[in-house]
């Protein structure tokens, strides 16, 4: 895609329907940092195993060693998301399972340098499952599936929500709302979902 090709940092993410671990391919622009941290202390937990492209093993201890990889290279690791693990995060589990659906937080799989520089591009592209989407604090892009990274610290608290939903988009102004209902309560909550939005801003009193 487009937006892929000028990106400093390009997540590629993928699960299956059963939402047991998430496969994550990152390549790099033509800067290398010097190591990926995440911001959760179980991450090191959920961590299955990180791949160079030669398909070696990248040792970590705390942290992902990148320092003196060539532009352009890759790295691929795998997340355990099967379970709420909390060995070492004490501020609560860092996933949370309903039916058909996961929430994970980003301190937990998504491994990044502790700073990105100014002006630079981070796109996370979820590959995902028939009818699956996924729910996030980043911005849109053209497709609904491919993300774009604020300029954040590793550690800003976030999460992530993949699973089935009922997608609408509500455009304000200049202001533009997506909204993600789980498909199996969609029918009991979306009024309510909307009748809540209602009160609270007036300009939806007509959807």
């Amino acid at each position: 895609m487009a937006q892929d090709a000028f990106a400093d940092y390009h997540y590629r993410v993928s699960v299956e329907p059963d939402l047991q671990k998430m496969s994550v391919n990152v390549c790099f622009g033509e800067t290398i940092p010097e190591k990926l941290v995440a911001e959760s202390m179980d991450a090191s937990v959920a961590l299955i195993g990180v791949w160079r492209e030669s398909g070696e093993a990248i040792k970590t201890s705390g942290s992902i060693p990148t320092a003196g990889l060539p532009p352009g290279s890759c790295l691929d690791y795998e997340v355990d998301i099967s379970r709420g693990i909390q060995r070492h995060d004490m501020t609560g589990p860092k996933v949370y399972k309903s039916v058909g659906a996961t929430a994970v937080s980003n301190g937990l799989w998504f491994w990044r340098p502790e700073l990105f520089a100014d002006n630079q591009r981070v796109i996370v592209k979820f590959v995902l499952p028939q009818d699956f989407s996924v729910a996030s604090p980043w911005t849109l892009t053209g497709d609904i599936n491919v993300l774009e990274v604020p300029e954040t610290p590793y550690d800003w608290p976030s999460w992530i929500v993949l699973g089935q939903f009922f997608n609408k988009t509500i455009n304000i102004g200049d202001t533009r709302f997506t909204f993600r209902l789980q498909m199996d309560l969609q029918r009991l909550t979306r009024k309510r979902c909307f009748n809540g939005l209602r009160t609270r801003l007036p300009t939806l009193s007509r959807i």
